[in-house]
């Protein structure tokens, strides 16, 4: 419901921890179907194969990306985080640009 009043002229991005895969491996179909069904607005920037992955966090907008930067979870100090992190350059796209 929510994702259905977002204005597509307003720069959005939506950013955090979806908990499921993508592409698909192993969550319910249900699940990733609905997923797919709300983000298909915007472009996935953190999908498929990433640098230090996979991952669950996801990066999501209307803007174009022209960057996407992981770190690992772990340093030489050992475990920092559960998981790696993920972080976008995101621009404003000229009108009829493609997000991506």
């Amino acid at each position: 419901m929510l994702a259905a009043r977002f204005d597509p002229c307003i720069p959005t991005v939506v950013a955090g921890d979806f908990n499921q895969r993508l592409p698909r491996r192993g969550q319910p179909e249900i699940v990733y179907e609905r997923l797919c069904h709300v983000v298909s607005r915007w472009t996935l920037h953190t999908t498929g194969d990433l640098e230090h992955g996979p991952s669950i966090d996801r990066i999501a907008s209307n803007l174009r990306c022209t960057s996407v930067r992981t770190w690992p979870g772990r340093d030489e100090c050992g475990l920092s985080s559960d998981r790696a992190g993920v972080v976008c350059t995101l621009r404003h796209a000229p009108a009829g640009s493609p997000a991506r």
